[in-house]
């Protein structure tokens, strides 16, 4: 049970994103000055795919991990010793734990992805552009949104 703990424990820190933590030594969360310049804490790093604020890793592998130990508590329900009153439950958490997380990481791309200005303006805009290479039926073509920034859409 030690070595479980300690491959769960290395799983969730290494999601995190601790190494790059540690190489570029990212600050916990951030601040934005509001328009009274106050300022206030961020805890996503906007407009920039490549990084990450430490909480926001932490935040995100927390729900990996639940993800992946609610697979493993439905794996555990179908052991042959159980009664049926604890199989029922370990079922009912492992379900609540793995939709729990599905949907909560889903809330946290799209606030991620709204940040980033992904999700609603690739839909409102006209891309423009063609496909590097035949037979490929989706590409990646550069859309100027509705602010006049220029970001990435993927094309069918």
């Amino acid at each position: 049970m030690l070595v479980y703990a300690l491959v769960v424990v290395s799983y969730f820190l290494i999601t995190g994103g601790i190494i790059y933590d540690v190489i570029v030594e990212t600050p916990r969360v951030g601040s934005v000055t509001d328009e009274h310049e106050h300022q206030r804490p961020v805890a996503l790093l906007a407009y920039r795919v490549n990084g990450q604020y430490i909480m926001e890793g932490l935040a995100s592998s927390f729900l990996f991990t639940m993800g992946g130990l609610g697979f493993i508590i439905l794996d555990r329900s179908n052991a042959p010793n159980i009664p049926k009153l604890n199989s029922f439950l370990l079922l009912f958490t492992g379900f609540i734990s793995v939709l729990l997380s599905f949907f909560m990481a889903r809330v946290f791309m799209r606030m991620l992805g709204y940040l980033l200005g992904w999700s609603s303006f690739c839909e409102d805009t006209t891309v423009t552009g063609f496909a590097p290479f035949s037979g490929v039926s989706k590409a990646i073509l550069p859309s100027r949104t509705k602010l006049g920034t220029w970001i990435y859409c993927v094309s069918e």
